[in-house]
């Protein structure tokens, strides 16, 4: 399929998605042919607030799945996303401490830029950053798996109540069917 092809089906609104090999991708557009439509007319009229901040992981599997998730929940555009590997465990994790930081800096900015109110941790089921940083034992089991992240929302949870107790935190774990459930 060429490029412009690829092009009336993004126009049409259809759904292409090629799979591309590492040997192929040398043949991909340079990125100053490509104009995505933007919702964003005028700042005044879309105004500047995200009532939410989605805490995702970086897992590629499921972007589509999350987006649509987010949309069907709360409408387009109504939330800023930090995307970390693991999520919950990418804010507050022994291995990568300097990520901690990273993840408060953000929901400081969230927060005042875009006066959100709550931050939504959505991790998800076969974590490749969970079975890294807490062990394959941790998620070989769908019970382990619920309560390995249970308790890394306990911690994100606690963390973000002492530095930012206005904020309401929502926890929930999709499966890689798409099916999302919440774990406190």
């Amino acid at each position: 399929m060429t490029w412009n092809n690829m092009a009336l089906f993004f126009i049409l609104g259809l759904s292409f998605h090629p799979i591309v090999h590492a040997d192929t991708a040398h043949n991909e557009p340079p990125a100053e042919s490509i104009q995505v439509p933007s919702s964003v007319s005028t700042p005044e009229e879309y105004g500047h607030i995200a009532p939410y901040l989605l805490i995702t992981c970086m897992d590629f599997r499921l972007r589509d799945e999350v987006q649509k998730f987010m949309e069907l929940r709360f409408g387009p555009d109504q939330y800023d996303e930090l995307i970390l590997p693991g999520a919950s465990l990418g804010a507050l994790n022994a291995q990568f401490p300097h990520w901690r930081q990273t993840f408060e800096d953000v929901v400081k900015l969230s927060v005042e830029l875009h006066h959100s109110t709550r931050v939504i941790f959505l991790d998800h089921r076969n974590c490749g950053a969970y079975k890294k940083l807490k062990g394959e034992a941790c998620c070989d089991e769908r019970a382990k798996e619920t309560q390995a992240h249970a308790e890394q929302f306990q911690a994100v949870r606690a963390l973000l109540q002492d530095k930012f107790p206005t904020l309401q935190v929502e926890t929930l774990i999709m499966g890689l069917d798409g099916q999302v459930e919440t774990v406190d």
